[in-house]
C-alpha cells in the first residue's frame, strides 16, 4: 500500500508538507537528542543516483526525471540550505513524441574540489563543470557504452568505468583519457576506491558468478582480484586495505568488512529482517565512522570501522520517501542523503545524541556495570521518579529486553540468556534519557 500511496503526487506532497511537524513531535520527547535527519529539498518526480561534497559547504547531487525527462544536476553552496539547478538537458521530441536524440541518463557524479565536477552518462558522455557548476563541457567519447562510475581522487587524477568492460584514466582534470586494459575475464561495476596509484572495482567474471574486488595498481600494471561472500550490494573502501560491502541477498540484509584489502572479510551484519532494509548505499566520513542506506528508507550509523551497527531511529521519517539511493559522510557530525522520490536529506550532530551519548560525562547520566558482563547489568541513575523504562537493543535495533523500573535508584537485568555480542541499553524517564553501550559475553 505505501508504494501505491507513494506514487501518487499529492499523496508525497501531502506527506512532505505535514512532515516538519511530525519530527519536531518525535524528537521532542528527549531534550538529549539533538542529532537529527533533516528534508533539505525536494523536486517531485526526480530520481537521484548521487550525491557528492567536495566539502562541508559545496555539494552537488546528480538525478534523472522520470520517463528520459532532464537529466539533472542540483548544487549547494552554503552546506545544503539551499538548492539550485545548475545543469538540467533537454531530452528533444518529434511531434509524435519520439526522441530526436538518444536519451541521456546520469548514472554518477564525482566532485573532488569545491571548483571541479564531473558527471557520467549514458551513449560515452561526460558533463565537465570548472566553475562550481555554472558552466559546464561535455566530453564525448567515441563509443556507445554507458558509463557506469567516475572517481576522481584530486582535481587531476580520475578513473571512470562503462557498463562492459571499459575504463579510462585521466592525469589532467579530464582534458584527456586513456584507455586502461581490463582482463577479458572480468566486467566492471562500482568504483570502490582511488588514490591515484590503485584503483579498486566491485566486479563480476565472465561467467557472471559472485561478485569480486579487482584491484589495479597503475604503477606496475598489475592486477588482482579476490571473491566476496556477498552476491550484490555496494563495495566501499576507505583505504587500500579497509573496506566495507553491504546488500541484500538470499533474503537477508548483509554487511561485510575487510582490513586486508579483500582478501578475507569478517561478517558485521547476516540477518533476515522483517520488514527488510535492503542495503544497497554505504559511505565513510573516516576508518571509523559510517552510514548505510536502504531501499525502504532505514539508515544505521557504525562508530567503530564496521564491525557493529545501530539503527539511526533519527532516520525513521525517511521511510515514507521509500529508497535511500546514494549518502555521502562529510565528517562525523555532517551527512547528505537521496533517493528516487526527489529528496535530499541531511545529518546534523550538534551534539552528542541519545543513541550514543557518553554517560559517564553528565551529571544526570546513567551508569550501567559491570560492563563487558555475562550474567547480569545494573543500571544507576540519579534521578527519582516511577516511572523508567530500559531498553536492550540489538544490533539490528530490534528490542531484545524491555522493562520498567520503580522510585530506587537501581534497577536490574538478567541477559544471561542473550546472545553474545554489542548491544545498546536505552533509558528513558524522570524527564531524562541516556543510552550506552553494552558488550555481553559467554
Amino acid at each position: 500500500m505505501s508504494v501505491i500511496l507513494l506514487n501518487d503526487r499529492s499523496t508525497r506532497l501531502y506527506l512532505l508538507a505535514i512532515l516538519p511537524a511530525v519530527l519536531a513531535l518525535s524528537f521532542c520527547e528527549s531534550s538529549a537528542q539533538a542529532h537529527n535527519w533533516d528534508l533539505v529539498d525536494f523536486v517531485d518526480n526526480l530520481d537521484y543516483r548521487d550525491i557528492v561534497f567536495a566539502d562541508s559547504l559545496h555539494g552537488m547531487a546528480a538525478g534523472n526525471w522520470a520517463e528520459y525527462g532532464r537529466p539533472t544536476i542540483r548544487r549547494t553552496q552554503d552546506g545544503g540550505n539551499t538548492w539550485e539547478s545548475v545543469l538540467e538537458l533537454e531530452i528533444k521530441r518529434d511531434q509524435e513524441g519520439n526522441f530526436v536524440s538518444l536519451p541521456t541518463r546520469f548514472h554518477a557524479l564525482s566532485h573532488p574540489t569545491p571548483q571541479l565536477a564531473i558527471a557520467v552518462c549514458d551513449s560515452g558522455t561526460m558533463y565537465r563543470s570548472y566553475d562550481s557548476g555554472t558552466t559546464w563541457d561535455v566530453i564525448d567519447f567515441d563509443f556507445d557504452e554507458n558509463f557506469r562510475d567516475i572517481y576522481m581522487s584530486d582535481a587531476l587524477n580520475g578513473m571512470a568505468s562503462t557498463n562492459t568492460n571499459l575504463a579510462f584514466h585521466t592525469v589532467d582534470g579530464g582534458d584527456s583519457w586513456n584507455r586502461i586494459q581490463i582482463p577479458q575475464n572480468l566486467k566492471l561495476f562500482d568504483i570502490a576506491y582511488f588514490d591515484g596509484e590503485e584503483i579498486m572495482w566491485k566486479t563480476v567474471k565472465s561467467d557472471g558468478v559472485g561478485f569480486y574486488v579487482a584491484k589495479l595498481n597503475l604503477t606496475n600494471n598489475s592486477w588482482t582480484v579476490y571473491p566476496t561472500p556477498q552476491e550484490n550490494g555496494q563495495l566501499y573502501f576507505v583505504t587500500p586495505l579497509q573496506g566495507w560491502l553491504v546488500g541484500f541477498d538470499a533474503g537477508n540484509d548483509k554487511i561485510h568488512y575487510t582490513t586486508d584489502g579483500g582478501e578475507s572479510w569478517s561478517s558485521a551484519l547476516d540477518e533476515k529482517i522483517d520488514p527488510p532494509f535492503g542495503l544497497v548505499s554505504i559511505n565513510f566520513a573516516d576508518e571509523t565512522h559510517g552510514i548505510a542506506g536502504g531501499l525502504d528508507g532505514k539508515i544505521l550509523r557504525t562508530h567503530d570501522g564496521g564491525k557493529t551497527w545501530i539503527v539511526d531511529h533519527s532516520a525513521d521519517l525517511l521511510s515514507a520517501y521509500q529508497a535511500v539511493t546514494s549518502v555521502d559522510y562529510i565528517s562525523p557530525n555532517l551527512a547528505f542523503a537521496v533517493g528516487n522520490n526527489g529528496y535530499i536529506v541531511r545529518y546534523e550532530a550538534q551534539i552528542t545524541s541519545v543513541d550514543e551519548q557518553d554517560l559517564k560525562s553528565s551529571p544526570n547520566a546513567a551508569f550501567i556495570y559491570p560492563n563487558p558482563t555475562s550474567q547480569k547489568i545494573t543500571i544507576s541513575t540519579p534521578w527519582h521518579c516511577a516511572d523508567k523504562h530500559f531498553e536492550l537493543f540489538d544490533s539490528a535495533g530490534r528490542t531484545v529486553i524491555a522493562s520498567s523500573g520503580h522510585a530506587g535508584t537501581e534497577q536490574y537485568i538478567d541477559v544471561s540468556t542473550v546472545p553474545p555480542g554489542v548491544y545498546h541499553v536505552h533509558i528513558s524517564g524522570c524527564g531524562e534519557s541516556s543510552a550506552q553501550k553494552v558488550v555481553i559475553t559467554r
